[in-house]
This record gives structure tokens, C-alpha cells and sequence, in this order.
């Protein structure tokens, strides 16, 4: 025969008592677990914002949905020539479709920040010669800055141009598989301070050139040609001008939470 224990009336009063701290125990355990999961969640998003008008720094930001307006507040807002809007021809929602002999978007500003930040989404379409995506030139002896596909290898590249008020012609080309039928991110830095202008592609550094002077736009941002000309074929989607120089950090960051968010410190 088994020994059955006998519990008195106080015993079972001491083992209420018991399971209620137990269970209070577990409450707290699950309060707390929630409590650093959200305070972990808001310090690794906290320094995010979602790429709605920018940050204090924005001078131009353009999600292209159906138009071309200015989300930054700064009233930069663009003027379209045969552009087709859509969510065949976007990274993250609606994006832009440029034909390749007539579709631009000019910005009816100049800008003069001595450091800046481009950055935008593309993916080539039909491209068979050379196509400016971006241009603040009219030509190679005006200043500005000009960012230009070429697809005369197999795999295409990009040709990233400045120049100064010292006269100086810089180019810096980039081999890149262009033409994979992928949306592909570049980012184009101007650092006064470093007197280095970057090119990121895909959020990683490629390479970098040393400059002497400043650089001042001569014309009006042209966004998918230059001077009505060599004429981009493909899409576009969440372009953002910065009046300083972003990270190699921020660059990396923006990249890997490409969903529409943007780094702001």
C-alpha cells in the first residue's frame, strides 16, 4: 500500500501561498520580457523614420507616387515631360517609367550646399546607349554634377562626374552588373570638408575621388537626360537629395532597412 501524505489545513494554506507567488513571479517575468523587447524594438528603430518627408537635412525628396512632388516641405518640386507613373515601375510602391527619348523630370532649383547627399532607386529598361539619370550641367564644361549608365559592355557601368569651380573635370567610373533585370540603389556623396566625392552602390563603397574648389550647380536638376539628350530607359523610384554628407554607416543602414526608411542621425 502507498504512504499517503497528509496535508493539514496549514499546509495547504502554505502551498496557496506558494503557487500565488509563483504565478506573481510569472507576471512579472512576462512584463519585464515585453518591456525589453519594446525598448530594444524602439532603440534599434528609434533612429529610423519612415521616408515620409525627410529629416531637417532634406532638400529634395521625391517617392515619385503619381507625380513629382517635393515630400520634403522645400516646395522643389518637379516638372514631368512624359513620364509614366505606376506599380509595375516602382521598388516600394509607385515608381517612374522613363522612355529613353523623351521622358524627363526637371527640378526648377539649383543646388549650392557645399556637401551633399544624392541618393535613388533604378532599374534599367531598354537601355542601348549611354543615359544620364541625374545631370546640374549643361556639358563638360559647365560645373555640376552628373551621374550616367553605360551600357557599352555587357553588364553596363556607371560614370559618376563633378566639376568645380577650379576647372576640374573628375569622373569616376564604375563596373556594375546593371542589366540583371534588379532594382539597384546609388548614392552619390560630396564631402566639402574631405574634399572626396564617394559613389555607393547597393549600399557598399566603391570608390572615391579627391577634388579641389567647390562645386556649384550651373543649371537646373534634370532627372533621366542632360540637355535634352542621351535620354535614361528605365525606373525610378525614391530619390532624395541631403544638404550634408552622409556615412559610409547611415549609407550601409539606409541600404539594409531599404523599406522605405531613412537614417536621420
Amino acid at each position: 500500500m502507498k504512504h499517503l501524505t497528509k496535508y493539514t489545513q496549514e499546509d495547504m494554506k502554505s502551498i496557496s501561498e506558494f503557487n500565488k507567488i509563483v504565478k506573481n513571479y510569472m507576471t512579472m517575468i512576462r512584463i519585464l520580457t515585453a518591456s525589453i523587447i519594446i525598448l530594444f524594438s524602439f532603440n534599434c528603430f528609434s533612429q529610423y523614420q519612415y521616408l515620409g518627408s525627410g529629416s531637417s537635412t532634406t532638400k529634395l525628396l521625391l517617392h515619385l507616387n503619381d507625380n513629382s512632388l517635393d515630400a520634403s516641405g522645400n516646395g522643389n518640386n518637379g516638372i514631368d515631360s512624359l513620364i509614366t507613373y505606376g506599380l509595375a515601375y516602382g521598388k516600394f510602391s509607385q515608381g517612374a517609367s522613363f522612355n529613353g527619348t523623351s521622358s524627363k523630370i526637371t527640378i526648377p532649383n539649383k543646388f549650392t550646399s557645399l556637401n551633399r547627399t544624392y541618393s535613388l532607386w533604378f532599374k534599367l529598361g531598354s537601355q542601348t546607349t549611354a543615359g544620364f539619370i541625374l545631370c546640374s550641367r549643361t556639358g563638360t564644361t559647365d560645373q555640376g554634377i552628373d551621374i550616367l549608365i553605360n551600357t557599352s559592355n555587357v553588364h553596363g557601368f556607371l560614370n559618376s562626374r563633378i566639376r568645380t569651380d577650379s576647372s576640374i573635370n573628375l569622373s569616376d567610373t564604375i563596373a556594375y552588373n546593371l542589366n540583371d533585370n534588379n532594382w539597384h540603389n546609388i548614392i552619390f556623396v560630396i564631402n566639402n570638408t574631405t574634399k572626396l566625392f564617394s559613389t555607393y552602390v547597393d549600399g557598399n563603397f566603391k570608390h572615391s575621388k579627391s577634388y579641389t574648389g567647390t562645386i556649384t550647380d550651373s543649371q537646373n536638376l534634370q532627372i533621366g537626360n542632360r540637355s535634352n539628350a542621351s535620354y535614361f530607359n528605365g525606373y525610378l523610384d525614391e530619390f532624395f537629395i541631403e544638404n550634408r554628407a552622409l556615412t559610409s554607416s547611415e549609407i550601409k543602414r539606409y541600404y539594409t532597412f531599404s523599406k522605405g526608411f531613412y537614417t536621420n542621425n
